[in-house]
């Protein structure tokens, strides 16, 4: 007998209740599959296992591999290159070279593809950051199944490296500083060993030079006679990350002259006059004339002999005399030397070297809160569905039971009504689930350096891989600090360039883990932010001195839709500010920078549009909030910062919720 003929041969009375108990089936199947749930794009898996627990025996290659490392012209990155010789068949797949930092490790991902019996060259960019990487560095290959297929380890190949410590000099007599070689020895900072290689420059190309150096030295030279093209390329390779030494003493002013006439700012000191001192180390007490100069708090103590200024990624150091004093004498002119060598090359091989972070990946969670609409829990739902539960297995499972004159069946019914309830809930709770993955991403413009750094961040709801890829190339990349140390993939995230596009995937513990990846490269337009600023003041209330008046100038080409300014002395955040348009400082003083956090700015400013359900500006001050921790007002003396805001196109193929903020620091 068929489900269909006993259900004809139910009574009269029972049929309603059975169709209505199967429509409630049902009608909890149709809601599993609604989306009930934070919308995202669709999320992806891996099919294949990506051999990170090992293979068999069959699957293993015979690989020859070899590591050379460079640093690049502005400091901030390494080029590893990546010979691989294949004794072995033809092969194609991916090769990977894993990076440990403090905390967390990244891999660096590149397509191979070797004939057989050849060698070919691959190479990937690793950030500077790398150079404190105290472990081993790990090669993984991994054939076209994504099966890994050979393994090695190498020690540190970025605190162990011999490079060239490439110097310019620009001097009326550079026979005068052969000194600077340092006598043929090699300047060791961190583990990394360099030779000083000395070239000699003029007006006509130390412009086309400028990138192949890491120290421009001029010294007792008229940069008057330079271009005004010159000037500014010395200039913007400074904010890039180069180091500027300049030799002064009797010279000073026309060493300065070109670069006080292009800006004021840049060098920024006074000469007031030129006193003879002697080289109190030196038992013959030879004198050398010393540039005094008029108090400047940009600069600070280096060497007994010189001082050094930040310049977003590079900075300035000036000596108070002519350099070529200290080639007369010679114990105190080497250790001068060796000094600022080592003080240049500490400072640029940094991680802080413009500024420091103070972007964690707990921050990171609190950010991205504030740029997503609240989750639907499907709560009216539910509640709607106890009442009737409540109201079924009370009076009217009861008055329906007396109707049949079938009340003693009422210790069946509750319990069967009970699982079909448990079982309708459960699939209507599918429906609620967080659906695919959760991205955000903010690219932040520096307008000085016109450099970029974009943060993608986000999770997905299931502890496995998970990844993305951008419409346009970035040239290196790192991650924020997530102290997770995965093991099962051996890194906490990957990152491979395609040309025309990059793809990150990330490796989360758990559900829900935020990652956050920081990915940079050159801004091709250009555009700034014109401060006309009064002298900084005291004031009473915060007890700080900062700059409370002036003029912000948009001239970045760019319409913001919000635009935060922070002081030492306050805030301020403005609405729609056009390209073109003025703001007058008129501070909030009761958030000050000395005690200024992302804590601060996300509970002053965006909770407050949040609370209004004004998510798209609750988003653009949250997006404003995380440049602020990356740049970090209170480091390097900084007094001032201006950050734009406005919505921007998704850069990824995941249709995230995209900001881009233009940043000035003063």
């Amino acid at each position: 007998m068929n489900i269909f003929s006993k259900f004809t041969k139910l009574k009269k009375k029972s049929k309603p209740i059975v169709i209505a108990l199967i429509m409630l089936l049902i009608s909890g199947f149709v809601l599993s599959f609604s989306d009930f749930g934070v919308e995202a794009a669709k999320f992806s898996y891996m099919d294949d296992d990506d051999g990170s627990n090992g293979s068999s025996n069959k699957n293993k290659r015979e690989f020859y591999i070899d590591l050379a490392t460079a640093a690049s012209t502005n400091g901030e990155y390494f080029t590893v290159s990546i010979e691989v010789e294949n004794p072995g068949s033809d092969f194609t797949g991916t090769l990977r070279l894993g990076v440990d930092y403090s905390g967390y490790s990244v891999g660096y991902d590149v397509d191979i593809s070797i004939p057989k019996g050849s060698t070919k060259t691959y190479n990937v960019n690793v950030p500077k950051s790398a150079a404190f990487a105290q472990g081993v560095v790990r090669v993984t290959v991994f054939d076209k199944y994504d099966k890994k297929v050979y393994a090695e380890k190498f020690r540190s190949i970025f605190s162990s490296q011999n490079g060239l410590l490439n110097v310019g000099l620009l001097a009326d007599d550079p026979d005068s500083l052969t000194f600077l070689d340092n006598g043929g020895k090699k300047i060791e900072v961190n583990g990394e060993k360099n030779t000083v290689k000395l070239n000699t420059l003029d007006s006509s190309n130390v412009q086309s030079e400028l990138n192949t150096l890491r120290i421009l030295v001029i010294n007792d030279y008229d940069t008057s006679t330079l271009s005004e093209e010159t000037i500014a390329s010395i200039r913007d390779w400074v904010k890039n990350g180069g180091i500027l030494l300049l030799g002064t003493g009797e010279n000073a002013e026309r060493v300065f002259s070109g670069f006080d006439d292009f800006d004021s700012n840049f060098i920024g000191l006074d000469v007031i006059e030129t006193l003879e001192y002697s080289f109190v180390e030196n038992k013959d007490s030879e004198t050398y004339q010393a540039a005094i100069f008029d108090e400047n708090y940009d600069y600070s103590y280096m060497t007994p002999y010189s001082h050094v200024k930040y310049v977003d990624r590079g900075f300035i150091i000036v000596s108070d005399a002519d350099l070529a004093d200290f080639a007369e004498n010679e114990d105190v002119g080497s250790e001068e030397v060796e000094n600022i060598y080592i003080g240049a090359l500490s400072m640029n091989t940094s991680s802080s070297t413009a500024s420091y972070s103070s972007l964690t990946s707990y921050t990171v969670e609190n950010i991205q809160g504030y740029m997503e609409k609240p989750a639907k829990t499907g709560a009216g739902i539910l509640v709607f569905l106890i009442v009737i539960y409540v109201a079924l297995v009370g009076p009217i499972i009861y008055l329906i039971l007396k109707a049949m004159n079938k009340r003693e069946k009422i210790w069946i019914a509750i319990p069967v009504l009970s699982v079909i309830f448990v079982v309708f809930i459960f699939l209507i709770s599918l429906g609620v689930r967080v659906k695919g993955i959760n991205l955000k991403t903010v690219t932040a413009v520096n307008v000085d350096s016109n450099t970029e750094k974009t943060f993608l961040f986000g999770y997905a709801p299931d502890p496995n891989e998970w990844s993305i890829e951008t419409k346009e190339p970035f040239e290196y990349g790192d991650m924020v600090n997530t102290y997770s140390y995965n093991s099962d993939s051996g890194v906490d995230a990957a990152m491979k360039n395609k040309g025309d596009s990059t793809k990150l995937t990330f490796y989360p513990s758990q559900a829900f883990d935020t990652n956050c990846f920081m990915v940079y490269s050159q801004k091709k337009s250009s555009g700034d932010f014109i401060l006309d600023l009064e002298e900084e003041t005291y004031d009473s209330y915060s007890g700080n001195s900062g700059i409370e008046d002036g003029v912000v100038t948009n001239d970045t080409g760019v319409d913001f839709d919000y635009v935060m300014i922070i002081t030492r002395s306050g805030s301020q955040l403005e609405e729609d500010v056009k390209d073109g348009e003025d703001v007058r400082l008129d501070l909030n003083k009761q958030l000050y920078a000395s005690t200024y956090g992302s804590t601060m700015m996300l509970s002053d400013y965006a909770e407050k549009y949040y609370d209004k359900k004004n998510y798209d500006a609750s988003g653009a001050v949250a997006a404003m909030t995380m440049v602020i921790s990356d740049v970090d007002i209170n480091s390097n003396n900084n007094e001032f910062i201006v950050v734009g805001a406005r919505k921007h196109k998704s850069i990824t193929n995941e249709n995230e919720a995209s900001w881009e903020c233009y940043y000035k620091v003063y």
